[in-house]
């Protein structure tokens, strides 16, 4: 047997809890090995034996091309392009005979995804990738190929930070200039958008290992150098792109769910004429960069798609045909033009404040806005929540296409005025002022519009004497005249506030506009609620648009005003960070916090009442729920407890069923609930239905079937928190919050006791097959015990829960056992085993004491339960005290109160479960720190308990660094610091063997009676290659520098696992193979 596979057999096994040592993630596609880093050459033509040119190369794949290809996360330079089944490296073994010309190469980084890292790593290899690029372009003839790029992925957006990096950097300037394009493999781009782009990355991160979502504040972190990377990329006008879709949703590792990972909407660059767009049929994420084999049609389309890249040729753009446009001025017109006129009519427009400088500059450089503005049709929504800057916005824009204009394009706007007069917030003022500035500015217009003008004062009088302009008339000119005005001119029309004209006529208005929007655009800004139109046109959400705009603002308003600059920082930091986009909210607080400035109030009581905001809009909030119908109160109510107290933002779907099974419902069935008037059908019809309930106050983010609810902004949620459920309620503050989790944590049950989930086939049927079937299975699943858990704290007894989980009622914990195990997040977490049969004589004595129920454990007691009952892995309530908190990412560690109860009790506490564990081991485990004390306390408790697998109090508490439970541990003599386990390790090698573990190895030696020997812990820093503790090692007199562990000595297995400085310490000190 060779020294490396003696080695490997030496290497530490998994823990029995199911953990390793070290963590290790898993993949589709695992990274290559070390020599598959780098820049390789798959194809090159000038070294190829004879490579025959296809009847389908046009003379443009003739010219020499560089063909260089980056992988994304998970992925690798061979693997990534590699089809599993065919085993056909497409870049190597099918696209030469198509570019007779070409060098096809494949460059390869380290790929990985680690939970703590962040993935915005692999854009460090874009200067590595121009490096090597560059080794490969050195002669005059080889810097004259012409590139094209291929991204998967987050690969593409390696390129893109490449060419960013190229363009400015003279060594790599050839590379960016003979770039001729890239073809973006289900590549995000939503580099504005910060949070949508991070929500993707994490998407893709999850494809290939179990990222946890802390990695979302990692790319936010970065997300400047992603916003960088996308300007720059915006300005390389001369590249072709190829955008490569995704038809079919990725399965997510060890969730059993599949997910689009990067959409339609964010992998399209909308590049116009220089992109080129398909999807790969049948291809998930990881499926759009493999191809069978020549002979697979979705290969020719990429194949084609590459040749358009290489060739880069150019679409010209035909011009439309102008009309020539004539009349001159008359009395009659300048008439007309009067009688259109009202003196209100730009008085809300000229009332908007001007912006502050270098701000709103945002919309006429957005991708969605410029779409729209080119086309010069269809409709723009520029939506956002009360208070966010919107009029500003629609004024600063507005006026700066104005400046901008050409002689084909006209330009009107209208700014409703909710609080002005009656002309200012009606339709007829709309038309009136939108065709009085037309008119102005299309010369056949206003002839026409004059013909009728002067036909009525002959046949109806003086205008304002004996006539007046009608809606309906203006309406029907409207309508007569613009369908046909597009080939002539572009027109685009701004109407601001269009919720202030009220919902009727705002719906009605917005069907009116939208039978020409083929011939002019219209841009509409509202706020989200209230509805005033089906969902369609163009959209954008101000406020999640509007960040830099805010900071600018505060700059501009707090830093010039406060001479103590840190103090200014912490304030705009504190103001933006709270605004949530909302930008009347800031420039109240704003306000508010320079006048508390002015009074010389200190630093911490400025920026407490920063926290302590919203001011001026608990008023507009208070307004707007007083208007809920009385019929829909209790409605009202339960949705905002639901979006208060969730422990996330609910999708459309689960709240469809979450507001109708409740504690109060009679009905024991899904289907008696969905025949309830409360029901609501669709996930549209809830998103309306929302923002009925809450009058605006609550909004639908997402997109699809990932629509889900939440406030508007923090403030309304605070509001609704500390007034609104109070009085709804007529209770206190804490038993709001009591009652409102109270509300959740039945409802879920509830869902759990449904005979449709009793009678549910769990075998047969797949996590997805359920989850569409019960779209509140997983939320209630996962979340009734933490909000149960809420109530606990909020004192509110819960002995009905003993009655709800009785034996002798139908078992909703195997119905919840079942769900956990099926939908991939099995019950029972503890480190040593995974249950999938709770109900094996597990109750509710069991997940009360696991939980903290403190009021449910007291209330079994008091009705009979056996404090020592065990279910069939032998395990007592004391066991599930003691161990690892469930859902430790909800929960607070510790659980006191309970095994102080369960002990004072009678509680067993060194009972044995079936692998040997007791409660002091479950509590060394999990750094329980306050129970190891409780449980030392007692003389009836063994120390040194070993379970199965050999290990102690301990070695538990090693092997999971929890330093404060070894010193705990080892102040106690009659402690076994050198027990050896199953696997023949100390203590000492455990510490030496698991990452970090460096303090807790200086604990033990610290030990006087801990041998240095047994195990050989030198063998194992040998292997692992730390050499901190090999010298902190050799320092003992005592230590045996060659002794040997399996037959192998402590300098074997440094050599042979390359570790060349730990293996000359040894030698320095005697050591021999």
């Amino acid at each position: 047997m060779s020294w490396k596979r003696r080695i490997t057999s030496m290497l530490p096994a998994r823990d029995p809890s199911g953990r390793a040592d070290k963590e290790m993630t898993t993949s589709s596609e695992t990274s290559e090995p070390s020599d598959a880093l780098g820049l390789h050459v798959l194809y090159d033509s000038t070294r190829a034996s004879s490579t025959s040119v296809n009847e389908t190369t046009d003379d443009s794949c003739l010219e020499h091309v560089d063909i260089i290809a980056v992988h994304g996360l998970g992925g690798g330079a061979f693997t990534t392009w590699t089809h599993k089944d065919t085993g056909k490296l497409w870049l190597r073994d099918l696209l030469p005979v198509f570019f007779a010309n070409s060098r096809i190469m494949s460059y390869g980084y380290d790929a990985s995804v680690y939970p703590s890292r962040s993935t915005l790593h692999i854009l460090n290899y874009a200067e590595d990738l121009l490096f090597e690029l560059n080794t490969y372009r050195r002669s005059e003839q080889e810097e004259k190929r012409r590139i094209v790029f291929v991204g998967h992925s987050m690969g593409g957006l390696v390129i893109k930070k490449a060419l960013d990096l190229a363009r400015n950097e003279q060594n790599y300037r050839s590379i960016y200039t003979l770039t001729r394009g890239i073809m973006f493999m289900g590549t995000p781009h939503d580099g504005a958008d910060v949070v949508r782009l991070a929500s993707t990355i994490v998407r893709i991160a999850s494809t290939v290992a179990n990222v946890n979502t802390s990695n979302l504040y990692l790319i936010e972190r970065g997300s400047e150098q992603l916003k960088g990377i996308s300007r720059a990329f915006g300005f390389m006008n001369h590249l072709a792109i190829v955008t490569v879709l995704e038809s079919n949703e990725t399965l997510i590792p060890y969730t059993k769910t599949s997910k689009m990972v990067v959409p339609e909407s964010s992998a399209r660059l909308n590049g116009g004429d220089r992109e080129i767009v398909f999807s790969i049929a049948g291809a998930d994420h990881h499926g759009i960069c493999k191809f069978k084999g020549e002979g697979d049609g979705e290969f020719r389309k990429v194949r084609i798609a590459m040749q358009e890249l290489a060739s880069n040729r150019e679409v010209r753009k035909g011009s439309s045909e102008e009309r020539a446009r004539s009349s001159a001025s008359t009395g009659d017109k300048q008439a007309c033009l009067q009688s259109l006129f009202f003196s209100e009519m730009n008085i809300r427009r000229y009332d908007i404040a001007d912006p502050s400088t270098t701000t709103c500059t945002w919309l006429s450089e957005h991708q969605t806005y410029l779409k729209w503005f080119t086309e010069h049709q269809g409709l723009l929504w520029i939506k956002g929540n009360p208070g966010a800057g919107k009029s500003t916005l629609v004024k600063y824009t507005y006026e700066a296409a104005e400046r901008n204009r050409n002689e084909t394009s006209i330009f009107a706007s209208f700014f409703f005025h909710g609080r002005g007069a009656l002309i200012q917030k009606n339709s007829i003022g709309l038309f009136r002022s939108l065709l009085h500035q037309l008119a102005q500015q299309i010369p056949d217009l206003l002839e026409t519009l004059t013909s009728l003008y002067k036909k009525k004062c002959e046949t109806e009088g003086r205008f304002g004497e004996n006539w007046n302009w009608h809606e309906k008339e203006l309406r029907d000119f409207f309508s007569s005249y613009f369908p046909n005005l597009a080939e002539a001119y572009k027109v685009r029309i701004y109407i601001d506030a269009l919720d202030e004209c009220g919902e009727d006529a705002a719906i009605d208005l917005v069907e009116f506009f939208g039978l020409f929007t083929g011939s002019f655009g219209v841009c509409f800004s509202c706020r989200h609620y209230p509805l005033v139109a089906l969902e369609y046109g163009l959209e954008i959400s101000v406020e999640h648009q509007n960040t830099r705009d805010i900071e600018v603002y505060v700059d501009n308003t707090i830093m010039s005003k406060i001479k103590d600059r840190d103090l200014a920082e912490e304030i705009r930091d504190a103001i933006t960070e709270r605004s949530s986009g909302i930008f009347q909210w800031v420039v109240l607080v704003a306000d508010n916090v320079l006048k508390k400035c002015m009074k010389g109030k200190s630093r911490a009581y400025v920026l407490r009442s920063i926290l302590d905001s919203p001011i001026g809009l608990k008023a507009l909030y208070k307004d707007l729920l007083s208007r809920i119908q009385k019929e829909d109160l209790l409605q009202s109510l339960h949705l905002m407890q639901w979006v208060c107290f969730a422990e996330r933002p609910l999708k459309m779907a689960e709240l469809r069923f979450a507001m109708v099974v409740h504690p109060e419902s009679p009905c024991t069935s899904i289907r008696q609930c969905q025949g309830t008037p409360e029901y609501v059908e669709t996930d549209e019809q809830m998103a309306r239905n929302i923002c009925d309930l809450s009058k605006g106050l609550i909004e639908v983010q997402g997109h699809d079937q990932f629509r889900f609810a939440q406030f508007i902004h923090q403030s309304v949620k605070d509001y609704v928190l500390e007034t609104w459920l109070r009085l709804m309620d007529r209770t206190s503050k804490d038993s709001v919050i009591g009652r409102g989790h109270y509300w959740l944590s039945r409802s879920c049950i509830k869902y759990l006791s449904m005979e449709e989930i009793k009678t549910h086939d769990w075998n047969r049927r797949t996590a997805g097959e359920t989850e569409r079937a019960f779209p509140f299975l997983e939320y209630s699943t996962m979340n009734w015990t933490t909000h149960t858990q809420r109530v606990e704290k909020e004192n509110i007894p819960q002995d009905d829960l003993v009655a709800i989980f009785s034996p002798s009622s139908d078992s909703v914990l195997q119905d919840w056992n079942k769900s956990c195990s099926l939908l991939g997040k099995d019950l029972l977490l503890f480190p040593f085993f995974k249950s999938n049969d709770l109900s094996r004589g597990s109750n509710v004595l069991h997940i009360a004491s696991w939980y903290n129920l403190v009021s449910v454990v007291v209330a079994c007691l008091a009705q009979g339960f056996d404090i020592n009952t065990k279910n069939s892995l032998g395990q007592t309530p004391l066991h599930y005290a003691t161990r690892e908190p469930p859902l430790a990412s909800f929960i607070q560690k510790g659980n006191e109160r309970i095994v102080s109860f369960l002990l004072e009790n009678g509680a067993e506490p060194d009972s044995r479960d079936q692998y040997g564990i007791t409660p002091l081991s479950y509590a060394a485990s999990n750094g329980e720190d306050t129970l190891v004390e409780m449980l030392l306390a007692r003389r009836d408790v063994q120390l040194n308990s070993r379970d199965d697998y050999g290990e102690t109090p301990l070695a538990k508490a090693v092997i999971h660094r929890h330093t404060g439970v070894v010193k705990l541990l080892l102040q106690r003599d009659d402690l076994e610091v050198n027990s050896i386990n199953s696997n023949g390790y100390t203590p000492l090698c455990r510490a030496i063997l698991i990452e970090n573990g460096e303090a807790t190895v200086r604990l033990l030696l610290d030990r006087k009676d801990v041998n240095v020997n047994t195990g050989s812990p030198l063998s194992c820093a040998s292997w692992v290659g730390n050499e901190d503790l090999v010298r902190l090692l050799l320092k003992r007199a005592d230590i045996e520098v060659n002794q040997k562990f399996r037959g192998i000595t402590p300098l074997a297995s440094a050599i042979e696992l390359g570790h060349n400085t730990v293996a000359e310490l040894l030698k320095q000190h005697g050591a021999t193979l």
